[in-house]
């Protein structure tokens, strides 16, 4: 029997590992923070960009203005936590579906993968979470775009292998809370019911406000 390729062999740890980063918290800038009216904090604003949609459409920040959005960063070939961020998005696509303002919440889930996670594959990802696409956009482009938007633009943590092009961008399961003029107002773990509880709250505020 042939022994199989050592890159093979790794491949699936590679994919587990690069869904690690739960515990590391969001490299914010010092002096972003500031309070606001309604409450919440000010913590920086995402640059603007411009990614290609589960459609083949480009879709970028200008598409977002005057939304309040949530973002996350996954892709479609993780067995460890994206799934789980996904689902919870697909929980609060249904519980903030129908409060007041809702029409203008959106979903935004950012690959990390690009090289893998095409458009199609993308748009069969979404249709399995049950996404609805008028609300809930998923969004790949070139490494160098999504790795300098998650770092930069969003202040997650993001380790990869620069001169590795197929390499997973390893990616942060915090979820990042927009308002409608591009502003970061919040960090929330993903996966702890607390805080995902604690950001229900913080988007019907926005929601209103």
């Amino acid at each position: 029997m042939k022994s199989v390729p050592r890159v093979l062999a790794v491949l699936p740890l590679l994919l587990v590992l690069a869904c690690t980063t739960a515990e590391q918290a969001p490299e914010r800038a010092a002096g972003e923070t500031r309070a606001a009216p309604d409450g919440l904090r000010v913590l920086g604003a995402v640059p603007d960009f411009t990614l290609t949609d589960q459609d083949g459409r480009p879709f970028g920040r200008s598409d977002l203005q005057g939304r309040v959005w949530i973002a996350t960063f996954i892709f479609t070939r993780c067995g460890s936590t994206c799934p789980l961020q996904t689902a919870e998005f697909g929980r609060l696509q249904e519980d903030l579906g129908s409060d007041q303002g809702a029409e203008d919440l959106r979903l935004v889930s950012f690959t990390v993968d690009p090289e893998h996670d095409t458009p199609e594959v993308l748009k069969a990802y979404a249709d399995d979470a049950g996404a609805d696409a008028t609300r809930w956009r998923f969004l790949t482009g070139s490494r160098a775009e999504l790795r300098e938007l998650s770092k930069s633009g969003f202040k997650l943590p993001v380790l990869d292998t620069p001169d590795n092009p197929t390499s997973i961008i390893t990616h942060s399961q915090m979820f990042v809370l927009v308002d409608r003029q591009g502003r970061i107002r919040g960090y929330y773990d993903g996966l702890d019911p607390n805080e995902t509880q604690t950001l229900r709250s913080d988007v019907r505020t926005l929601l209103v406000g």
